[in-house]
């Protein structure tokens, strides 16, 4: 505001008319400048208010690209520790795949180089795999014989009836069938294949049936050529015939006539000649009972011997058997004591007291004067190996109760002499096996006793074994089943008299 003040009204002069514009002037001037201030600072404010928000903006997006950026990263690292797993299954796979066809080529060679025929079966029973032995055995080729029936080599005149047809055969080229529609298996068996040009090839065969998940897909079949072994057969049935008629016959006449001589009933002989006479009858004597323990072994083993069962007191066995053993038993000296179990069992009487005599003469034979040999038995029941127990020689018989259920008889044969190496335990029942190659000569066996033992024992259906320490003496034992023995009279185990030994 401008104020102008007079003493009295006039007219402004010229010169406050040009203060008054000048005046004026500087105050419109002043007026732009402060709404030019004003617009500008409305813009400034404008402008920094923009600027947070870019700022802010700004800000927010830089987030998104660190986030995203993180993702990317976080992308990038799990797709490349897949590729890099991916390349490791790859090159895992290409290894477990060469692995596999190496293994392939290993299983084909080891099937082809084989000295068994192979044959594997679908459950059609048709031929999936054939080695070469068994292509050259039948005779064929073996592409020949891919895909062909297994009826093609069967030589039974039922072979062509459907094995799924449940064919109630009981020939032996059925059994193998038997695992292909029950999963049996079948080891050892003995028959005859037919080759391309009709012959026929005796065989001995193992058919195992192939199980997949649980399931039978089919089998394998395995055999080998038993051609040569016929005729070794034949052979050893040839030579035990000449043995039995051609040598023992003249041998005992030798020997009876050596004894008659040796006795004086022809005439009186000098020592030296008494002494002669005597070697040659305990030679032949030797060679006798060599002759007849080979000829009781092959019968044995062969099935020609059928064991002859009944009920018998094995206690009484025991008894004949150390009474059968006493007089050789006085001649070197030894204490033989006898602990007889009353128990009756279902065998053959005549093998076990065989068995028994065999094993009760060998613990004379290798004990020494004063000492003590033993023949006890003990009831045991399902599970137990050895429920005595051996200490030095001695064995210890546990308490039974008079209701116990058992399972088979342990009978022990224990001596006080030498004992055996450990190398020998494992061979002693073999065949002209000893615990000492001078035993044949210093005591006078022949090597077959304890094997003939073992295949009585088989027969039964027992175990035969030996516990021994060298200079600690020898438990030899056996076990017999207790089954089918409905037809003997039940009898339990008498406790009392299991205690009662009797030493002579």
């Amino acid at each position: 505001m401008i104020a102008h003040h007079c003493q009295s009204p006039r007219q402004w002069d010229a010169l406050e008319v040009n203060l008054l514009q000048r005046l004026a002037t500087q105050v419109a001037i002043a007026i732009q400048q402060s709404e030019l201030y004003r617009s500008l600072q409305t813009e400034l404010i404008e402008r920094e208010q923009v600027e947070v928000v870019l700022q802010e903006a700004r800000n927010d997006l830089e987030e998104k690209v660190m986030e995203r950026t993180r993702e990317l990263r976080s992308v990038n690292h799990q797709l490349w520790s897949e590729l890099q797993t991916r390349q490791e299954i790859e090159a895992a796979r290409a290894q477990a795949q060469a692995n596999l066809e190496k293994l392939t080529q290993a299983n084909k060679l080891i099937l082809d180089s084989m000295g068994e025929g192979l044959l594997r079966l679908d459950l059609q029973a048709c031929f999936t795999y054939v080695n070469p032995v068994a292509a050259n055995i039948l005779d064929y080729p073996v592409e020949d014989l891919i895909g062909r029936s297994v009826t093609n080599i069967m030589v039974q005149e039922q072979d062509q009836t459907d094995f799924q047809g449940q064919n109630s055969t009981t020939n032996t080229a059925a059994l193998f069938f038997t695992s292909l529609t029950e999963g049996a298996t079948h080891r050892f068996i003995t028959d005859s294949f037919r080759r391309r040009d009709g012959s026929t090839v005796p065989v001995e065969y193992v058919s195992t049936p192939i199980h997949e998940e649980g399931e039978i897909v089919g089998a394998v079949l395995t055999f080998k050529d038993i051609s040569d072994r016929q005729v070794i057969d034949r052979m050893k049935d040839e030579f035990i015939s000449i043995v039995s008629h051609e040598l023992r016959t003249p041998l005992t006449s030798i020997h009876g006539s050596l004894r008659m001589l040796t006795s004086g009933l022809l005439s009186a002989q000098s020592a030296k000649s008494q002494r002669l006479l005597q070697i040659a009858e305990e030679s032949t004597d030797r060679l006798i009972r060599l002759i007849n323990d080979i000829l009781d072994m092959e019968r044995i083993e062969s099935s020609q011997v059928k064991l002859i069962r009944q009920c018998c007191d094995i206690g009484d066995l025991m008894l004949r058997a150390t009474n059968t053993m006493q007089g050789m038993a006085e001649e070197k000296g030894i204490f033989l004591c006898v602990t007889p179990l009353p128990m009756h069992l279902w065998v053959d009487p005549d093998r076990i007291l065989q068995t028994l005599t065999n094993l009760l003469s060998n613990a004379i034979k290798f004990s020494e004067p004063g000492s003590r040999v033993s023949l006890t038995a003990v009831p045991e029941m399902q599970g137990d190996r050895a429920i005595t127990a051996i200490n030095n020689g001695k064995s210890s018989v546990p308490d039974f109760t008079s209701d116990a259920t058992y399972q088979q008889v342990r009978l022990l044969v224990q001596d006080q002499g030498r004992g055996i190496h450990p190398d020998k335990l494992e061979t002693i029942f073999e065949r002209f096996q000893q615990a000492d190659s001078s035993d044949a000569r210093n005591q006078d066996g022949t090597g077959l006793g304890l094997s003939i033992c073992k295949s009585i024992v088989r027969k039964h259906d027992g175990e035969i074994g030996v516990i021994s320490q060298p200079g600690e003496g020898s438990t030899f034992y056996f076990t017999l089943p207790l089954k089918d023995i409905q037809s003997c009279p039940i009898r339990g185990v008498d406790h009392g008299s299991q205690n009662n030994s009797d030493c002579r």
